[in-house]
């Protein structure tokens, strides 16, 4: 039998309080003493399976988080300071493996999504000397630029060679610049949010520029209030409403198919928190200003990163032994831990480094609603070493950089079949239907109307002037099942 439970902040780590500078180890090591309390204050939950994620399964610097306290907690299983605990698994979506293979597989991903053109392309063949005559294919990009503590590149000056330092500011430009200062969600490049109010990085310049730029990107996202559709009515003579609008219901706030959730979701978490009873049941002084979901100082003074390669760690876990099942998913429309750098990062983990056998090669996996016909939910690809660790490498399809809110069904089946089958096109067995608001977060209930008022024609076309009359169209029922249109 499984469970759920989240810690809601990694301790002294991103933006937590704390007198004490944070680093990786420390977060880990206070979590899984967290941890450790927990089995002890509740016994009941030991020996039952047990699995590490994070938030929205963990994205982002999650891939550092989770695989760090995933190594620490095996350790402490292995020496018997954390009995009765039975870890089987982690799960790592979007997360950022390997800042290198990121940079080196977003210059080819905005290539081949029509986002940078030939002949920016072909500017960086010089950059790679084995491929120079060929077109590109992979390249170690990586070598020209730094990656700095808040995750920014930016060319690597510690050379006298010019071609260097000219490769260097081209792939800062493509695989910095391109990724995060642009018109694109840098987390989910095929979605348009509407009537939003876009950001600036106020005309800074340089390194600066950049890292307030990607700071505000990587929390704003492009993304402000959206403006909900009027419901529309559709009125029949009775006065009910059994037709359904479906052009009413159309979400017109986003591209998004899934209610355009990830559009407002930041500015109605800045609304909510900033409510005068929300401060005060969260002990939030009057004289603090007001939340904001980017904050540059807390930013520069906690966000500081420590693994830029999360190899060495990854390692030690497959060192170790320990039996493990390991799930690492991308959204595939995701550009800030896109799919192809985590995919990279992998394929030369669990095949070059360790040669693991492959049970299965990358396949399109199917998500099932319902009565509804399968669909494509994405690929995956496995590997195994039979004795300890199995490695699934997964893609959800048209998910970015949060799939659980982009992509519910398919992530819900995807998680559940990590834990339950290993086989990812099962269904789930229980309803995957989109599920009504709560009452307290409904909208007013719909009015009623008169049949007079269900009639009663409120704009003609063609006219252009106030009209001084009322003007009534609709059916008159005669006999049962006969009805005499009027006008």
């Amino acid at each position: 039998m499984e469970w759920a439970e989240f810690t809601e902040q990694s301790h002294k780590g991103r933006a937590s309080w704390t007198a004490i500078q944070p680093e990786n180890k420390r977060t880990a090591t206070d979590n899984a003493l967290a941890l450790k309390e927990f089995f002890q204050r509740f016994p009941e939950y030991q020996n039952r399976k047990f699995y590490i994620t994070g938030s929205f399964t963990s994205e982002s610097y999650g891939g550092v988080y989770v695989p760090t306290l995933t190594n620490l907690v095996i350790k402490m299983i292995q020496n018997g300071t954390l009995p009765n605990v039975k870890l089987v698994g982690m799960a790592v979506g979007n997360g950022e493996l390997s800042a290198d293979q990121q940079t080196n597989s977003a210059v080819d991903l905005l290539y081949y999504r029509g986002m940078l053109g030939m002949q920016q392309f072909d500017s960086l063949k010089s950059c790679c000397v084995d491929n120079y005559d060929q077109p590109l294919t992979y390249c170690n990009f990586s070598q020209f630029v730094v990656v700095d503590d808040f995750g920014n590149l930016s060319p690597n000056n510690n050379t006298n060679d010019p071609k260097a330092i000219q490769c260097g500011k081209l792939i800062t430009s493509f695989a910095m610049d391109s990724v995060w200062a642009t018109a694109n969600d840098v987390y989910n490049s095929y979605q348009d949010c509407y009537n939003f109010t876009s950001l600036s990085s106020g005309g800074l310049k340089g390194e600066a520029g950049r890292r307030t730029w990607k700071a505000i990107m990587g929390s704003k996202r492009l993304r402000a209030s959206v403006q909900q559709s009027q419901d529309l009515q559709s009125m029949f003579s009775t006065g009910s409403n059994p037709f359904v609008d479906q052009g009413a219901l159309y979400n017109q706030g986003s591209t998004d198919a899934m209610g355009g959730f990830a559009c407002y979701m930041d500015s109605a978490t800045q609304v909510y928190l900033n409510l005068p009873q929300v401060r005060k049941a969260l002990h939030i002084p009057d004289s603090l200003p007001p939340w904001v979901d980017c904050n540059i100082p807390v930013n520069s003074q906690y966000y500081h990163q420590q693994n830029h390669d999360m190899t060495p760690v990854f390692q030690s876990i497959i060192d170790s032994g320990y039996h493990l099942n390991m799930l690492i998913y991308n959204g595939d429309v995701d550009m800030a831990c896109n799919f192809l750098g985590d995919e990279w990062f992998m394929e030369n983990l669990a095949g070059s480094v360790y040669k693991f056998n492959l049970l299965s090669d990358r396949f399109a996996w199917n998500y099932t609603r319902g009565s509804f016909l399968p669909q494509l939910g994405g690929y995956v690809k496995s590997w195994s070493n039979y004795n300890t660790t199995s490695i699934d490498l997964l893609t959800v399809k048209g998910a970015g950089h949060f799939v659980p809110t982009d992509r519910p069904g398919p992530a819900l089946q995807m998680i559940y079949n990590f834990m339950h089958t290993g086989n990812y096109n099962n269904s789930v067995p229980f309803s995957l239907d989109p599920q009504p608001l709560l009452p307290q977060f409904a909208a007013p209930p719909k009015p009623s109307f008169t049949r007079k008022q269900a009639d009663r024609v409120w704009s003609l076309p063609g006219v252009t002037y106030e009209l001084n009359f009322k003007q009534y169209s609709g059916y008159l029922n005669g006999v049962p099942g006969n009805y005499l249109h009027y006008w």
